[in-house]
């Protein structure tokens, strides 16, 4: 896990919102402020919502800290102050380390609820799962040319902006979506064509060698395209032709960890996740498949996130 958290509280947040009833809300890193506007806490994962005649406010806080060892009992107990001060129903302590003697012994005294994430061998999951290695088929698209055309451009500025993209680092994130404003490169508008085109894989075989492609994307509806801000103006994007290299690689991605969700009163699963790292060309993805015990039921769900490359 990472010393910030964050991969634990995204951990516990999905399997939090797969066992929640219709109707909850679970809200991330959520800022308390005081009167006077001013932060005075950070609460990792908050759930909230209506059971039978009245409303629940359930903390769920979460530790990372490996080279601290198990969680102290002063955590414990600033737990206890952030449940009065916000007066919540429920507090959960999550950690990656366990808890201290003192800890534990004090969060019992306390009502507050223990669980721990812990990394497990294939040993302990072999009930349910017996696969060595994620296989993944990746199309891999090596971009050659690109003709864009716009709706309010003039003509030295259309040439302007094929030469840019032509000429210049595939990489930039310069276009803006019209309907959220996020931005995007030329590289993840491409990406995003070959997902959407039909028949793009036809006559590319697996370790066939590339074979050149066009696709060509209209984009007629204004509220659903990208544009470019030149000179204060938006440039409306209606059509983009793209040409390529495709073909086709296989990707053997090994088990890379498995981690089991737990209540520490009576080591009870409450979720058992086997990760894969799959690394390919420009994709780096943590697939993570989880088996999540939900009352009287079952439910395997799985996951994709992308992985920041090191170094």
């Amino acid at each position: 896990m990472s010393n910030t958290g964050k991969e634990l509280e995204d951990l516990v947040t999905f399997i939090e919102q797969v066992c929640s009833p219709l109707g909850f809300e679970i809200k991330n890193r959520k800022k308390i402020l005081d009167d006077f506007g001013n932060q005075i806490a950070e609460l990792d994962i908050e759930i909230s919502g209506k059971f039978g005649s009245t409303e629940i406010k359930w903390l769920i806080e979460c530790r990372d800290r490996p080279s601290e060892g198990a969680a102290p009992v002063g955590w414990i107990q600033q737990l206890v102050g952030r449940r009065d001060m916000l007066k919540l129903d429920k507090v959960t302590a999550v950690s990656t380390t366990g808890f201290s003697p003192g800890a534990s012994s004090y969060a019992v005294n306390a009502g507050i609820e223990l669980r721990s994430v812990k990394e497990f061998q294939k040993d302990d999951v072999f009930d349910w799962f017996r696969v060595d290695n994620m296989i993944v088929d990746q199309r891999i698209g090596d971009l050659k040319k690109v003709e864009i055309f716009t709706h309010n451009a003039s003509e030295e500025q259309v040439k302007e902006i094929n030469n840019l993209l032509n000429n210049s680092n595939k990489n930039a994130k310069i276009f803006l979506h019209t309907s959220t404003n996020d931005k995007f490169s030329i590289m993840d508008i491409w990406l995003e064509a070959m997902n959407i085109s039909p028949d793009i894989n036809k006559n590319i075989e697996l370790g066939s060698p590339p074979r050149r492609k066009t696709i060509d994307i209209n984009y007629r509806n204004p509220n659903s395209r990208y544009k470019l801000i030149s000179q204060g103006s938006d440039i409306h994007i209606e059509r983009i032709i793209f040409i390529g290299d495709l073909s086709i690689v296989r990707i053997f991605a090994p088990v890379s960890k498995i981690t089991k969700y737990y209540k520490e009163k009576d080591k009870n699963s409450i979720a058992e996740t086997v990760h894969f790292e799959l690394n390919g060309i420009n994709l780096h993805k943590d697939i993570a498949i989880h088996k999540i015990y939900d009352q009287d039921e079952t439910k395997f769900s799985v996951t994709a996130k992308d992985l920041k490359d090191e170094g």
